[in-house]
């Protein structure tokens, strides 16, 4: 995301934060910016905002990120478990706006939760072995960490993808 915004900041200034209006700040803090930079691009490139939650392979991609910034904080500053799993889940629906949605808020918290474990392992973020299929001595777990990956792929170029379809349509021909 920061080699992206330094790329488009230097030609085209209303794309700048208003902290970065010479576009001289470091990536390093650049990288502290990320979420400030995302609603920066969602309220310039409208289409970002709308196919960030309607898409054809049908992931709310806004949620997705804010649950693996949300997951990767308590993984590195807690060691992987949160204090209060229902606190964690109202952040990341308030981030995702979806709180007090009530068409989608239930699946999206229920999305959520899924990554927090319960019983011995209560409040600690599980992103491996899933149970996906199990009958009789056969079973088959996924890594969940991969659907967070690749929603943050799929993210990353919806993001790129719309910036480079207003950039062309805003260059002269």
């Amino acid at each position: 995301m920061v080699s992206l915004y330094e790329l488009v900041r230097g030609d085209h200034t209303h794309f700048r934060l208003s902290k970065d209006a010479d576009a001289v700040m470091p990536p390093s803090e650049l990288k502290k910016k990320v979420p400030l930079i995302i609603d920066m691009l969602r309220k310039k490139l409208p289409e970002l905002a709308k196919v960030e939650v309607e898409n054809q392979i049908s992931i709310n991609l806004r949620l997705h990120t804010r649950m693996a910034e949300k997951f990767r904080h308590v993984i590195v500053h807690k060691n992987g478990k949160t204090d209060n799993s229902e606190t964690m889940i109202e952040d990341v629906l308030k981030w995702a706006n979806l709180a007090g949605d009530k068409a989608r808020e239930p699946a999206a918290r229920a999305q959520i939760a899924s990554y927090v474990g319960g019983g011995d392992v209560a409040g600690v973020i599980v992103l491996v072995e899933q149970p996906i299929f199990q009958a009789g001595g056969l079973s088959m777990d996924i890594n969940r960490h991969e659907n967070l990956v690749n929603a943050l792929m799929a993210h990353a170029l919806v993001m790129s993808q719309s910036l480079v379809n207003y950039l062309d349509k805003a260059s002269p021909r």
